[in-house]
């Protein structure tokens, strides 16, 4: 929870109506902080979806590098020596 005024008072008549005045305000923040946990969590699993599938295409354009790179290199003809 922030710090901060939520809502202005005016001098209230009773204790009983500063306690709901006071319930009203956490509950409304409850409220906007679980929402806001909610946004976070889709924010991360739409990352981490993205993130996956960034991984799924670099590893297919990666694969055949490795293969070509895991064979014997071919001897290249020796230089022609002239006399």
């Amino acid at each position: 929870m922030g710090l901060g005024a939520v809502r202005f008072l005016e001098k209230l008549s009773t204790t009983e109506d500063f306690l709901l005045t006071v319930a009203e305000v956490l509950t409304s923040q409850l409220d906007t902080s679980l929402s806001a946990t909610r946004r976070n969590e889709n924010s991360c699993w739409a990352y981490r979806k993205r993130l996956n599938s960034s991984y799924a295409i670099r590893t297919t354009q990666i694969l055949p590098h490795e293969r070509l790179l895991e064979q014997p290199a071919i001897e290249q003809n020796p230089p022609l020596l002239s006399c």
